[in-house]
C-alpha cells in the first residue's frame, strides 16, 4: 500500500504552546489523521491532562526524508521561541554514559 508523510504543527489554543512533528500514514489519509497528536513528551503530558490540542498538518509529502527535513527546520526556526515544546538535540542535556567494564 502506498504511503505518504506530512507535518503537523500540535498547538494549546489557551497558552499557545505548540509541537512540530511528521508522521507517515497510507496514502490520502494524511488530513484525516485527528487522533495523532504526537509522539513527543509534551503532546503525551497534554493528552494524559485531558487539554484540548488542536492540530494543523503544515504540508504533505510523497517522501518521508522530504516531511523529516521540513520537520527539523521549522522546529530550528522555532529553537529560541518558549512557547515551542520539541526537545531538541541540541538543547537536550548530555547523555551520561557509562564506563566500560573490562571482560575477563
Amino acid at each position: 500500500m502506498a504511503k505518504q508523510s506530512y507535518v503537523y504543527r500540535t498547538t494549546n489554543p489557551t497558552t499557545g504552546e505548540f509541537y512540530i512533528g511528521s508522521r507517515t500514514v497510507p496514502y490520502g489519509l494524511a488530513r484525516s489523521d485527528v487522533k495523532y497528536f504526537g509522539s513527543g513528551v509534551w503532546p503525551k503530558q497534554m493528552k494524559m491532562l485531558k487539554v484540548l490540542l488542536h492540530k494543523e498538518v503544515i504540508k504533505v509529502c510523497n517522501k518521508r526524508a522530504k516531511a523529516r527535513t521540513l520537520e527539523m527546520w521549522l522546529i530550528y526556526q522555532e529553537g529560541d521561541n518558549q512557547l515551542c515544546r520539541n526537545i531538541q538535540y541540541w538543547q537536550a542535556p548530555p547523555r551520561k554514559r557509562r564506563p566500560l567494564r573490562r571482560q575477563g
